[in-house]
């Protein structure tokens, strides 16, 4: 027996021997030089770079699997966690001829291998689950989409008249013309008090005017200084003025340049107890309750009782779930009104058509300001009553020098309001156009915060526009009636004259013309815009004179032809004429195809070519 152990034992040490034998020296030692390098990095744990070597020593070995190498291999795969590939590695080596060395470090890293193959199960199961797990989740979405945009379709057929009706009610808001306001609550303590909401593309103003009458004392410009007034008041000096070679005798307030002085006739000053050869003082005006005051500043908090016109601005974002618009005309003409897509939060209250008006946040005072330089004149004796007592004494007397009139805002923070415009928007005031030019000026005035409590003035050629504007976009229409109760016409009086757009209708009811008359020039049109049968047939523009310039539209409907006239000081000089479906000089597509050029004399008689 001793002897066959002996037997096999060199048989196996002749195969290996045998296989050695199949390299030559320089490989074998390049193999044992590779070998240590990967044992370096095995120390150093740089598994990667140990089966970057081992592959190397493979590649010299050729189909020669040598134990040492991959015993190496294997617990670099176990080092990298990579376990599946450690134990099909180890089922080789375990095929080999192994020493003691090599089969002790099997025992040690194979409960390794096992363990990190069952956490890799484990690993693998808990993947699974989760994949499976997102499936189904993604089933459930993908059907629960299904359902909604169902849902969706049927609310789109159901809420379509409404879209319809909601986008006819938007399209009747014109730009320019004033609707009364319903964005804030009360403002002040006025029982007048009345908002007006004007807009023009994304942009808005409201204006809040607590008393009309409050604001005709501010917009009138007959705004005076504190000066000699004919009451009988305490706090007033009564002095004996110079006037040529006689002394008179006046009344005057005690000073502007106390506290809260009130307001007089003329505009003289007697400046109390300072003295200033010049002072250049800054004087704002306003309301408190329907009292007119001025003083050297506007509280910088909100008073409830200031009773000035108040200015806000905004803009206006409109948006339409698109995915309830299932008529293709519809579609078409919510986009060509800028409607934006916004999904519907809650499909069981949808929406319908949304035109937020979301305000700056901030609320601006109007004022009117003067900056005043105050010149001493001389000085005089005088005395006044206060509290039933008489006081005595000297006082320098001054005249109001070079002043300036500005327009000013003071700003007041208050919440930022977010409105439907269909909840925030009432009824039109009236007919009036505010232009876009005198719109702009305004808004581009008061569109920047400045924070609460600061303000800013204007000078420039347009100051007067926020203040011009409050007028014609508060008045109510004035209305002519005929006899059977129809109206006959309707527009704004301003000093007895027609003022803005004015409407004219036949007795039956039906609209004849609309004519806007220049704001400076009483009675004296601009535009005249003549129907026949609701359908507009001519279009007529005038200078300020009253005299026909510039281009003139006339529409024959039966004919569906449109001249396009040129007249200078009330006569033709030349026409253009069309084949066109209107008589809307801004509609492209109404002039058509043109037809013919033509000329006339200086007496406007057509010129025969």
């Amino acid at each position: 027996m001793k002897k066959l152990i002996i037997l096999i034992t060199v048989l196996i040490a002749a195969t290996q021997v045998n296989f050695a034998q199949e390299l030559d020296t320089r490989t074998k030692n390049q193999i044992k030089t590779k070998f240590f390098n990967a044992k370096d990095y095995y120390s150093n744990q740089e598994y990667s770079k140990v089966l970057e070597k081992i592959d190397e020593i493979e590649g010299l070995a050729g189909s020669t699997i040598l134990p040492q190498v991959q015993n190496l291999k294997v617990k670099a795969l176990v080092g990298k966690g990579e376990f599946k590939k450690a134990k099909k590695q180890l089922f080789i080596l375990e095929g080999l001829n192994l020493s003691e060395d090599i089969l002790r470090d099997i025992s040690q890293y194979s409960p390794k291998i096992e363990n990190g193959l069952l956490a890799e199960r484990k690993e693998e199961e808990r993947l699974r689950a989760i994949e499976l797990e997102e499936q189904r989740k993604e089933q459930e979405r993908l059907r629960a989409e299904q359902e909604l945009m169902q849902k969706k379709r049927n609310i789109a057929n159901a809420i379509y008249p409404t879209l319809v009706e909601q986008l006819k009610q938007y399209n009747e808001f014109v730009e320019g013309r004033p609707y009364y306001s319903k964005l804030r609550k009360k403002m002040t303590s006025s029982n007048t008090e009345k908002a007006y909401f004007v807009f023009h593309g994304r942009e808005y103003i409201i204006y809040t005017i607590p008393s009309e009458k409050a604001y005709q004392k501010l917009s009138d410009q007959k705004i005076y200084f504190s000066s000699y007034d004919a009451g009988i008041f305490d706090d007033h000096i009564v002095a004996k003025v110079p006037s040529g070679s006689n002394k008179y005798e006046k009344k005057f307030k005690r000073s502007l340049f106390n506290d809260k002085p009130s307001i007089g006739g003329f505009s003289d000053d007697i400046l109390w107890n300072k003295y200033y050869s010049s002072k250049e003082i800054p004087i704002y005006y306003y309301t408190y309750y329907n009292t007119l005051y001025c003083d050297f500043n506007i509280k910088s908090s909100f008073q409830e009782n200031y009773y000035n016109p108040y200015i806000e601005t905004g803009t206006i974002v409109k948006t339409v779930d698109y995915d309830l618009v299932v008529d293709s005309s519809l579609y078409s003409n919510l986009k060509s009104a800028g409607f934006k897509h916004k999904a519907s939060y809650d499909i069981k209250n949808p929406t319908g058509l949304e035109v937020k008006l979301i305000s700056s946040g901030n609320i601006k005072m109007l004022h009117p300001k003067k900056k005043v330089n105050y010149i001493m004149n001389s000085k005089v004796k005088g005395s006044f009553n206060l509290n039933g007592s008489k006081y005595k004494g000297e006082y320098y007397y001054y005249e109001s020098g070079k002043e300036s009139l500005h327009v000013a805002y003071t700003e007041y923070s208050s919440s930022k309001i977010t409105k439907n415009i269909f909840e925030a928007v009432g009824n039109p005031v009236n007919n009036y156009i505010l232009g876009y030019t005198t719109f702009s000026l305004i808004y581009d005035s008061f569109k920047t915060s400045k924070g609460s409590g600061n303000g800013a003035s204007f000078t420039n050629s347009g100051y007067r526009a926020p203040f011009s504007a409050i007028y014609p976009i508060s008045k109510k229409d004035d209305i002519e009636y005929y006899p059977n109760g129809n109206i006959k016409a309707k527009g704004v009086l301003k000093n007895g004259k027609k003022y803005g757009m004015w409407e004219f209708f036949a007795d039956n009811g039906a609209l004849v013309q609309k004519i806007t008359y220049y704001d400076f020039k009483g009675n004296l049109p601009n535009k005249v815009y003549t129907y026949d049968n609701d359908i507009l047939i001519s279009i007529e523009n005038y200078d300020h004179y009253g005299k026909q310039n510039f281009e003139q539209y006339y529409f024959d409907p039966e004919n569906s032809i449109l001249q396009v006239a040129y007249f200078s000081d009330d006569v033709i000089y030349s026409d253009q004429l069309y084949k066109a479906i209107n008589c809307d000089p801004y509609d492209l597509d109404g002039f058509g195809e043109f037809i013919k050029y033509r000329e006339y004399d200086d007496n406007g008689v057509l010129i025969e070519k």
